[in-house]
């Protein structure tokens, strides 16, 4: 095995398992969120934002291998390169480069899914709030469909 196919190699191993690390970290932030049981969300953040610090870092290496094997850094580029590289590695290495690449969106649709979920939460808590403290609802609707300012400015709740 080349010296390139070695470092490739690691590199992605890394990767990969770095974000399947991601993953089952957004997964457990989503059960947690669909159950509306804030448990260990902080926990979870820090654990995420440690693992993106390692993607980081891992990718800055794999960048650094193209580079010095001058290897644009492009992905059909980067495909080319791995098939060119001896069949017996080549294969490994492809179906890494693959695999990570489908892992990445994978992570990507979770995190998309658990943003759109906490800005619902933050949205309605803010509403609740506010019917709560007697700030103007705009969010109800009239006969005819269309948005009406709520009733009064009291409040639900005194002290």
């Amino acid at each position: 095995m080349t010296e390139f196919a070695t470092q490739a190699q690691s590199l992605l191993e890394g990767q990969i398992e770095t974000a399947n690390d991601l993953s089952v970290q957004l997964t457990e932030e989503y059960e947690l969120l669909k159950k509306n049981k804030p448990g260990n969300l902080q926990d979870i953040a820090q654990e995420k934002q440690r693992l993106v610090t390692v993607l980081e870092q891992q990718n800055k290496d794999w960048q650094a291998l193209l580079n010095q094997a001058e290897i644009p850094i492009t992905l059909d580029d980067i495909k080319r390169h791995l098939m060119q590289i001896d069949k017996s590695e080549s294969t490994s290495l492809v179906d890494q480069f693959k695999t990570l690449g489908e892992v990445a969106k994978k992570i990507q649709q979770q995190n998309t899914v658990n943003g759109t979920v906490l800005n619902l939460r933050q949205e309605a808590t803010h509403q609740i709030l506010s019917l709560l403290y007697g700030a103007e609802q705009s969010n109800t609707y009239g006969p005819s469909g269309k948005k009406e300012s709520g009733g009064g400015g009291g409040t639900i709740a005194e002290a």
